[in-house]
């Protein structure tokens, strides 16, 4: 029946609206990929959508209760009242070594390898880089661009501020895309949320997308689509709020792309400022085992200044690797790092912080590796720019050397950061 044909939610369906007179160009292109391809009607100025079956008149709508008198839902809602701010102040000394071990081991910050081994990540070999990195990127075919695409959320600063994690979704999905070297371009997003029908719940998705709304607009990467998914409950209680941002960028030359991978003797940056910021951090989930309910905090207009830094020095070619430092801090990101490239550094923290600053998740940060070489430039590029910019050490070895503190081997990382997968896996 018509309304059958009309109303079906069968998938992997997409309707597009094409210019009038390129039928035939993009028929080729659809039979090419050998995906079904029907020309099915046309726009009018009519104001109503007609439908025809067997050339028999089946509807004739207006489409205005769709569009400028579409209902619209105004549930109640609670604005966000954070109950316990302020991170924990008196944080506990620690282990150096047992704590990085611990972190690259636990389950949100191990290897996902055994994951997207299970498929071809290599398909047409257009893979440049491969998954495990902050964006993985694609060449585009006949061209001498890619595109970079990644996808992020941390859902514990989402519950813990909704706004402000949502705008740090987006952020962390800026800072993914500008690590390889990609223009931001665009997002989509999937906000999934438990039941709306309960005030606080329906509070956490107003604010998320006045978040998202804030940080795209401000960064100028448009939201050109999405989905929502809510009710999302087991036995009355909610998942955490979670704005999942999926970004896309451009690389305009494939031949200036920052890679993950550094260079023995490379010298190595933290870009950002250098805040103790552990509230909702990996640290204090599993080293200080409490939760503040205190996000760090984002400042947009420092993350596209130094996004647009960070973009810049990477098309000149001198920035060699960069990373972006987000879930456990920087030690993590150096880590991971040296995981990627199989060579180890020596890196020294400044002697009037404490060595809780290695796990700090402090947003707009990003580590970097240079050739020693441009040391003078970029130091003055980065002062004439405001950006902060603090030398940490050097790449060297097969070790991370840490504060002179700490000597512990790539090897025992790697087994630490590869096994944990497979082994919960298998339990």
């Amino acid at each position: 029946e018509a309304f059958e044909l009309m109303l079906s939610e069968s998938q992997e369906r997409m309707l597009i609206v094409l210019k009038k007179g390129r039928e035939d160009e993009a028929k080729k292109i659809f039979n090419k990929w050998e995906l079904p391809f029907s020309i099915i009607g046309k726009l009018t100025d009519t104001g109503n959508m007609v439908l025809y079956k067997d050339n028999l008149l089946a509807a004739n709508l207006p489409i205005d209760p769709l569009v400028s008198s579409a209902p619209e839902y105004d549930r109640n809602w609670v604005k966000f009242i954070n109950k316990n701010s302020g991170a924990k102040q008196n944080l506990r000394d620690f282990n150096l070594k047992k704590a990085l071990l611990k972190l690259i081991g636990s389950p949100n910050l191990c290897s996902k390898k055994w994951v997207w081994e299970q498929f071809d990540h290599m398909v047409i070999t257009n893979t440049i880089i491969e998954p495990g990195s902050d964006a993985a990127v694609i060449r585009i075919k006949d061209s001498n661009r890619a595109l970079a695409i990644t996808t992020d959320c941390n859902p514990k600063y989402v519950s813990a501020n909704p706004k402000e994690g949502a705008k740090q979704a987006v952020a962390e999905s800026w800072r993914n895309l500008v690590s390889v070297g990609a223009k931001p371009i665009a997002i989509t997003n999937c906000l999934n949320f438990g039941n709306p029908e309960k005030p606080e719940i329906m509070g956490q998705f107003v604010e998320s997308v006045a978040g998202i709304r804030e940080a795209t607009e401000f960064l100028d990467i448009p939201v050109i689509s999405g989905n929502v998914s809510l009710y999302n409950e087991t036995d009355g209680n909610a998942i955490l709020p979670t704005p999942q941002i999926g970004a896309v960028g451009i690389i305009e030359d494939i031949g200036k792309i920052a890679y993950q991978n550094w260079h023995e003797k490379d010298l190595i940056y933290v870009i950002g400022k250098n805040d103790i910021e552990i509230g909702c951090s990996m640290f204090e989930e599993l080293i200080e085992q409490s939760y503040s309910n205190s996000p760090p905090s984002i400042n947009l207009d420092l993350e596209k200044k130094t996004g647009e830094f960070i973009l810049k020095k990477i098309s000149e070619g001198y920035i060699r690797t960069c990373h972006d430092i987000s879930d456990g801090g920087i030690l993590i990101s150096i880590t991971e790092l040296a995981l990627k490239s199989k060579i180890g550094a020596k890196v020294q923290r400044p002697s009037d912080i404490q060595k809780h600053w290695w796990f700090s998740e402090t947003q707009s940060r990003y580590i970097i590796s240079i050739n020693k070489k441009d040391r003078s430039f970029l130091e003055k590029q980065a002062s004439s720019f405001d950006i902060p910019l603090l030398n940490l050490g050097v790449v060297e070895g097969k070790t991370l050397q840490i504060d002179k503190e700490v000597i512990i081997s790539i090897e025992e990382i790697e087994k630490v950061h590869e096994d944990v997968l497979p082994q919960l896996i298998r339990n």
